[in-house]
């Protein structure tokens, strides 16, 4: 399966973020639709920066605010 090239505005992906499905923790980002196909999909979810970080602060927010 390959990764989406856009993200969930239906912009372009600038890059893609792998996060540990077990963990949830973001591992790295790449620049490279190669390398983000290429990632194991049975350990890492991989999405699109802007959707990575849509989720990301929201709960820093959530911690923050409550």
């Amino acid at each position: 399966m390959l990764v989406s090239t856009v993200d969930k505005k239906g912009r372009p992906a600038a890059s893609w973020v792998a996060v540990s499905k077990t963990k949830g923790d973001a591992v790295f980002e790449t620049f490279s639709i190669d390398t983000a196909n290429a990632i194991n999909l049975e350990k890492y979810d991989v999405v699109p920066v802007y959707d990575y970080l849509v989720v990301h602060n929201k709960r820093i927010n959530e911690a923050i605010i409550g």
